[in-house]
């Protein structure tokens, strides 16, 4: 049975008149990751986007270290001090020096 109600010549269909969200162009689905983030900083401010961060850093260590710069940037931080020396004693302190070979130095 045909519809009662005419609609104009080169109106767009029902269905195409009404786009639905999703059907919008240039808008996504929101991300989860962002979701999460944006409620992180709502309920816990900075801090809890350190953590949320750190946590996911953590979780994706594996491709994180192969990143350029994070090898030299974890040595850095993991580096140990030399010992305090003992006031009063003969103290002595060895190293590995890079560039040497042969026990002598490349200039």
């Amino acid at each position: 049975m045909p519809s009662s109600k005419k609609e104009p010549l080169g109106a767009p269909p029902p269905s195409e008149s009404n786009p639905t969200p999703s059907s919008l162009p240039g808008e996504d689905s929101p991300d989860l990751w962002k979701l999460i983030q944006g409620w992180a900083w709502k309920r816990f401010g900075l801090f809890g986007l350190v953590v949320l961060s750190g946590f996911g850093i953590w979780w994706e260590w594996d491709h994180v270290s192969k990143l350029p710069g994070i090898a030299p940037l974890v040595a850095r931080i993991t580096e140990k001090a030399l010992p305090k020396a003992v006031p009063g004693k003969f103290n002595i302190a060895l190293t590995h020096s890079k560039g040497t070979t042969n026990r002598r130095w490349s200039i």
